[in-house]
């Protein structure tokens, strides 16, 4: 929390992971009260990076400001995106840096309490949902920033309220291109045979997964992929004229 002066009058965790970070502050000899929001960025920025929440790896960052004054919402916001790029910039980091703001509405509030996560997390989860609206609070909920940055990056041109600069890191993931290939392969259908390919990331089991699908001039093959691994989790086959469905798992 800031006062008007931009001034950290206070700052607590929202969960463990939270708690860590301040603790990590307290033990380095800092203390956030009282500093500007500028310099508390970077103190935060940096404890965030030694309890290993920020890499290279899982760069994303989500940053909300609460405030019923647009302007000075808008205000604090371009504060903090310029503040935070510039600490992960010292710390090595190309980072993904997601801003929101506004005012947080009851609802919102409350599942983020029943949820252990902060409002500005849930206040994300619900632009994803509204998006996707097969998608689940329960699963949202246990992913990363990063995960859920990886998740919503086709949405972001149709989110309000929600600026981004950086691209999220998928270094811990396979790439599209290679769970097509493992789609193919399983099929026994060329990539570059008249096939209509395509793919993209979901979750299932409160992991991400690519959703491939391959079209061909008879069949119709989806393919589950974990994104993480490259392992199929399942795949469904149809006959296009007669309809029939073949399934399998892994």
């Amino acid at each position: 929390e800031v006062n008007n002066a931009e001034k950290v009058i206070s700052a607590t965790g929202i969960n463990e992971d939270g708690d860590s970070v301040l603790n990590e502050i307290e033990q380095d000899g800092e203390n956030l009260e009282g500093k500007s929001l500028e310099i508390a960025v970077k103190v935060l920025i940096n404890a965030m990076v030694e309890e290993c929440y920020l890499s290279k790896q899982s760069n994303s960052i989500l940053v909300t400001v609460n405030n019923s004054d647009t302007e000075k919402s808008a205000k604090i916001e371009s504060q903090l995106l310029l503040s935070v790029d510039n600490a992960l910039s010292e710390n090595g980091i190309d980072g993904a840096i997601l801003a929101q703001s506004g005012t947080i509405e009851e609802k919102t509030a409350a599942l983020a309490e029943k949820y252990g996560i902060s409002e500005g997390k849930a206040s994300f989860i619900e632009k994803i949902i509204a998006k996707s609206p097969k998608l689940s609070f329960d699963d949202l909920a246990t992913l990363k920033i990063n995960d859920l940055t990886l998740l919503a990056e086709k949405w972001f041109g149709e989110m309000d309220k929600l600026t981004i600069i950086g691209t999220p890191s998928d270094s811990g993931f396979v790439s599209s291109e290679s769970a097509i290939e493992s789609a193919c392969a399983d099929a026994n259908i060329s990539i570059g045979d008249s096939a209509e390919i395509g793919s993209s990331i979901q979750i299932e089991d409160g992991k991400l997964v690519y959703d491939v699908s391959v079209k061909t001039g008879t069949m119709v093959y989806d393919y589950v992929i974990d994104a993480k691994t490259g392992e199929i989790i399942n795949w469904v086959s149809k006959l296009i004229e007669s309809g029939n469905t073949i399934t399998g798992q892994t």
